[in-house]
C-alpha cells in the first residue's frame, strides 16, 4: 500500500503536487483499529487529523434527546482537520464501522508541516473552509427543513379549531 495513492484519490488532496503528496505521505502512520475504535470524541480537543484506508467510519452527533448519525465515511475520506486549524473542541464523534484503517498525522507534525510548506498549509485551510461551507449548507437545510415543518404544524392546528 502506498499512502501517497490514496491521498492522490481523496477528494481532498487530488490536486495537490506529487512533491506536497509524498512529503503528507511521509508524515503520516497508518494504523489497524477494531471495530468500535473511537477516533474522536465530541467536545474533546482535537490533536489529529486523519485519512481512510480501508474501512468505514461512522460520525456521529449529540441531539437534544439522543445521538445521531451525521454521515458513514469511507475510503479516501478524512476528517479531523478543522480542530487543528481552529485549536477548538471537535463538533462530533467518529468511531470505526467494522476493522478499519487510518492514516493519521498528529499535531506537532500538523503544525511542522503547516508552518514548514506553504503550498501543503495552503491546501489545509482550503480542505477547512470546504468542510466548513458544508456544514452551513447542512445547517441552512435542517433549518429550512424545521421551519416548513413547523409552519405546516401551525397550519394543521389552525385548521382543527
Amino acid at each position: 500500500m502506498n499512502l501517497s495513492d490514496i491521498l492522490r484519490r481523496a477528494p481532498e488532496f487530488a490536486s495537490l503536487p506529487t512533491k506536497e503528496l509524498d512529503i503528507l505521505a511521509n508524515a503520516m502512520v497508518v494504523r489497524d483499529y477494531p471495530d468500535g475504535h473511537q477516533f474522536i470524541k465530541e467536545g474533546r480537543p482535537g490533536d489529529t487529523f486523519y485519512i481512510i484506508v480501508d474501512g468505514q467510519v461512522v460520525v456521529t452527533r449529540k441531539t437534544a434527546h439522543s445521538v445521531a448519525d451525521i454521515n458513514h465515511l469511507k475510503e479516501c475520506q478524512s476528517f479531523g482537520m478543522v480542530s487543528l486549524i481552529d485549536h477548538g473542541k471537535r463538533t462530533a464523534t467518529c468511531c470505526a464501522d467494522g476493522p478499519v484503517k487510518v492514516a493519521s498525522l498528529p499535531r506537532a507534525a500538523f503544525e511542522m508541516l503547516y508552518h514548514a510548506n506553504i503550498p501543503l498549509a495552503n491546501h489545509f485551510l482550503h480542505i477547512v473552509s470546504r468542510q466548513l461551507r458544508h456544514d452551513m449548507r447542512n445547517l441552512a437545510n435542517q433549518i429550512r427543513k424545521a421551519m416548513a415543518q413547523d409552519s405546516s404544524d401551525e397550519m394543521k392546528n389552525a385548521l382543527l379549531k
